[in-house]
């Protein structure tokens, strides 16, 4: 069945998803309506019509629904948890809620997911091996939920970047479910992977369109969810834990970029909830790189640790082979942080 899975989910999502998106760009400029004006934290210039990640997610959720409730339950919980967040960050796209709503709705998505899916009672660190967490683990999982939901959703501020990150880190998931023969794991990811890839060629620099909330925080929400599921449907030879592990790897970079910003920012006294311009890549755009180019140089560093989480995969238990990844992943953000400094400097000269 694999074969059929595989044409179906590498052909069909993309075509929906490229003339999909096509029409809804046409549609939001006809009537004016879902434009993003550019203000003083833009990075474009023209009116460009958000929200267009609704086309994606359409696919995405329709494919779950379909697949869980013929084949594969469990993507009936994934659908179950995805519907509630894509509903709240529409209505955001739309009319602009306040934080406190939309934390409220993915700490209620992160709960439900916890009752449907479980949670990580251990943890798997490379080279050290498992950590139980016992019953904190659901604190560890639910914090994990929300947080990797909102980091996606702080990330999409330039041409392509986070829907570049996504294929990136959904091809590391299909490879995984290629591996342990996993049909409905690859079919959702491989479904993911085809449809933003058609959302991403009217997203690439010079964007045509932007896939707002309702894109960000959906992808956000199934890399969150993915380790969860891979726990009951992937290898299961392998700690239950080991798939956060493997997460990580996969969303490295934009983790990083969220994390290390958020550290910088409260270390200089300045009001963390407030919208800003301090990311990372957003200094690299600041400092005169193409959005294209940015995007381009997190693309390449995204796939070392995607590939690293593969490698950990492979020689799980052997402790000098999965110093390999973590190597890599601190290699990979300390470049990163390396050449934003350099690129500010010489912008400053």
């Amino acid at each position: 069945m694999f074969l059929e899975v595989g044409l179906v989910t590498l052909f069909l999502p993309f075509v929906l998803s490229f003339w999909g998106t096509k029409i809804f760009i046409r549609w939001s400029l006809r009537r004016g309506v879902l434009l993003d004006i550019p203000n003083e934290r833009s990075s474009h210039v023209e009116p460009v019509p958000r929200g267009g990640g609704i086309v994606f997610v359409a696919i995405c959720l329709a494919s779950a629904l379909i697949y869980g409730a013929i084949w594969e339950r469990t993507l009936l919980y994934f659908f179950a948890g995805g519907i509630v967040v894509v509903a709240i960050s529409w209505l955001d796209d739309v009319l602009s809620l306040p934080v406190w709503i939309r934390f409220l709705t993915h700490s209620v998505t992160a709960f439900l997911v916890i009752y449907l899916l479980g949670y990580w009672d251990n943890l798997y660190i490379p080279v050290l091996g498992d950590v139980y967490l016992g019953s904190f683990g659901m604190v560890v999982t639910f914090l994990w939920i929300v947080w990797v939901i909102n980091a996606y959703n702080f990330m999409d501020g330039i041409d392509g970047l986070m829907s570049a990150l996504g294929v990136v880190a959904g091809a590391g998931w299909a490879v995984v479910s290629i591996v342990s023969k996993s049909e409905s794991v690859f079919f959702l990811t491989s479904v993911v992977v085809t449809s933003v890839l058609g959302f991403l060629v009217h997203n690439w620099s010079p964007a045509k369109v932007f896939m707002g909330d309702v894109g960000s925080t959906f992808l956000g929400y199934c890399f969150a969810v993915m380790p969860l599921l891979a726990s009951g449907l992937l290898f299961q030879q392998v700690p239950n834990g080991f798939w956060f592990t493997f997460a990580v790897f996969c969303l490295f970079l934009p983790l990083f970029d969220t994390t290390f910003t958020l550290i910088r920012r409260a270390l200089r006294g300045e009001k963390v909830w407030q919208a800003h311009r301090s990311h990372l890549y957003q200094r690299l755009v600041k400092a005169g790189i193409p959005h294209d180019k940015v995007t381009m140089f997190y693309i390449f560093l995204s796939l070392f640790t995607a590939n690293s989480a593969v490698w950990m995969l492979l020689f799980i238990g052997s402790k000098d082979h999965e110093l390999v990844p973590v190597v890599l992943g601190l290699l990979s953000v300390l470049f990163l942080v390396v050449a934003v400094d350099i690129v500010e400097k010489r912008k400053v000269k």
